[in-house]
Formats: structure tokens, C-alpha cells, sequence
């Protein structure tokens, strides 16, 4: 049994917003002081344009054009993700490329196995994308959603017309009566030429570092993840032990902008001796990238982080990539976990 409850965005009104709450329901309230410390396994991953069996005009072309992609396929492909989640048992999963609220319905009926343990399973989710989009973001959690929010942008100072791009999605977790806040992102591709594009990263960004400062300003414990479509060695690495900065960026009259003012957070790809891990998280043209991350704030302590191998990987570490005309394949990302204490 599900509760569903739609929600929109009073600045966008079309933007579809949907929690699932399994077996519960979910409510804003207060939350107390932290009493003790908490530690907490998030995996984010980017799951290659997990579309189900039904056609909505909405998927990309090669779904759409696919004459073995259907109720079999999408359900072979739900068990093996699902088998996934199981063997590594984190207590949050972030995902990209979720094509809408009833894949994640048919993950979580699949995970709970119809069980009635709730500590066991993962009861609570949140998905969101915006209206006409292939694809959006999603949330599961063993812990209580508190609070979610979305955060568009709405650029036109810049010759360019604005593209379509996803929206941040700020969710504020009770972690054991402790909140953390969660900020779930997928900027823009690199699609149509990366110079071109990279300005509407920068926006991201810079909406990014807004949202971190206002949690912080009122002391909250603050965790990015996603698919930032950046590697990690293009954003700006400083020292000490916040070792990257957020940028914030400001509009100017007459269509331009400036840099404000720079956010200090933390960021695992680079370990003590400041040397980059390896492997990557995406693997595109016989290389790796490390697009997949995490950001944050300098209270919360990073004990973990690494790409995961297992059944969606090569020996060497590479993805097994998604194959439609076969329904081989996992994604052409691999799971990035993190471990943090707050």
C-alpha cells in the first residue's frame, strides 16, 4: 500500500513533484537538537534512462523505436536493478535517469518483497522532473523525509535561450532525530558543445551555492550528490580541509554577470595525499570521467567514498553499459558510495 501526494511548486506550477511514503505517512515537524553523532551510507547513481514498459511520446527515440523493449524487458530489468539495491544495502539511493513516479512505485514493491518490516526496507521516496522531460530524480530512503523542495532556474540575461534543465531537489532527512540536507542534481549535458553549454552548469552551480549557504545559515548538516556533467578536476579545487569551493553568480545589467562569492565545501574524489581515486564513476569514449560526486559542508566528516564494482562492472572496474536492442547491462555509470558522519 502506497500514499501518494502530489505537490507543485508555487513559482512553477507545472512542475510535477511526487513523494511515495511506504507504508507510512509523511509530515513537516520539528525535529530535536542532535543528541549524538549518526553515520550514514548514501549511493548515488546514474541509471541510464531507466524507462518502463509503457509509452507516454515522452522517452527517447531508441525506446520508442524498439521493437524488443516492452513489459518483459522492463520487468527483467527492474529485478536485476533491484538485486542491485539489495547486495549493496545502502541507507539512501539517489538516482538519475528515473523516467517517472511509477518506476519508483515498481522498485519499491520489488524491494519490500510485500514485507511488512519496515526497518528493513526502504519506505520512503521522493521523485520529481519537469513537465515534458524524459526523465527526472529520485530519492530512496530507510529514513523519514521531513521536508522537500524543488529549485529551477529562470536565466535571461545571456543571449542564448535558457535549455530545458533539471531541477535541484533539496530534501531534509530525519536521520535518528538528527536532520541532514539532502541536495540531489543532474545539470545539464555537455550535449551540443561543451563550451556552449557550460554556462548553464555555472548557473547550476551557482544555484547549488545558495542553496548550501542557506541551509548552513541555519545549521544544518548539508550533502550534495548527483550527475553534475563536470568532472570533478573542472571545478575549483582549493586548499585546507575544505578542498573545492561552489561558485556563486550574479546578474549585471545589460546581460552579463559577475562571481560573488564562493561556498568552502568538501569533496572525497581526492584522498589525504591529494591524489584523484581511480577508477572514475562514468566511462565515455574508452575513458573515464568522474562526473558522479559528492559535495559537503566542512561539519560533516567524510569516513568513505569509492565507485563500487559488482555484477554492473567489469573485473577492471567498468560499467556495464545498458543495451536496449539486447537488455544486457546495467548503465554506463557506476554507483558512487559515500559514508559521512554528522
Amino acid at each position: 500500500m502506497y500514499l501518494i501526494t502530489k505537490l507543485y511548486n508555487k513559482i512553477m506550477k507545472a512542475l510535477k513533484l511526487l513523494i511515495i511514503t511506504i507504508f507510512s505517512c509523511c509530515k513537516t515537524f520539528p525535529l530535536p537538537a542532535q543528541t549524538k553523532n549518526s553515520t550514514l551510507t548514501i549511493v548515488n547513481w546514474n541509471l541510464q534512462c531507466f524507462f518502463d514498459s509503457v509509452t507516454e511520446g515522452t522517452e527517447y527515440t531508441e525506446f520508442l523505436k524498439a521493437k524488443n523493449w516492452g513489459k518483459d524487458a522492463y520487468q527483467t530489468r527492474l529485478q536485476r536493478l533491484s538485486e542491485s539495491i539489495k547486495k549493496i544495502n545502502a541507507d539512501i539511493f539517489v538516482f538519475e535517469e528515473i523516467e517517472n513516479q511509477n518506476v519508483i512505485m515498481d522498485i519499491s514493491n520489488m524491494l519490500s518483497d510485500f514485507s511488512f518490516n519496515r526497518k528493513k526496507n526502504w519506505n520512503y521516496a521522493v521523485f520529481a522532473k519537469n513537465p515534458g522531460e524524459s526523465i527526472g530524480c529520485a530519492v530512496l530512503s530507510r529514513h523519514p523525509v521531513q521536508e522537500y523542495t524543488l529549485h529551477n532556474l529562470d536565466i535571461r540575461i545571456d543571449s542564448q535561450k535558457q535549455p530545458a534543465m533539471r531541477p535541484i531537489i533539496r530534501v531534509i532527512l530525519d536521520i535518528n532525530g538528527t536532520p541532514l540536507t539532502l541536495l540531489v542534481n543532474h545539470w545539464k549535458s555537455k550535449s551540443g558543445g561543451e563550451e556552449k553549454s557550460e554556462i548553464w552548469r555555472d548557473w547550476q552551480e551557482s544555484n547549488l551555492s545558495e542553496l548550501f549557504n542557506e541551509a548552513r545559515a541555519e545549521n544544518q548538516n548539508v550533502i550534495a550528490c548527483g550527475d553534475f556533467n563536470r568532472d570533478i578536476k573542472e571545478f575549483l579545487k582549493t586548499g585546507g580541509e575544505a578542498n573545492f569551493c561552489l561558485r556563486k553568480l550574479h546578474p549585471e545589467p545589460g546581460g552579463s554577470y559577475r562571481q560573488v562569492e564562493n561556498t568552502p565545501v568538501i569533496n572525497p574524489w581526492y584522498n589525504e595525499k591529494d591524489q584523484l581515486l581511480e577508477p572514475g564513476s562514468y566511462y565515455f569514449n574508452e575513458s573515464f570521467e568522474r562526473i558522479d560526486s559528492f559535495f559537503v559542508s566542512p561539519a560533516v566528516k567524510i569516513l568513505d567514498f569509492s565507485p563500487l564494482k559488482g555484477a554492473w562492472s567489469t573485473d577492471e572496474g567498468v560499467p556495464v553499459k545498458f543495451q536496449i536492442y539486447s537488455g544486457q547491462g546495467y548503465s554506463d555509470h557506476l554507483p558512487v558510495q559515500c559514508t559521512i558522519l554528522f
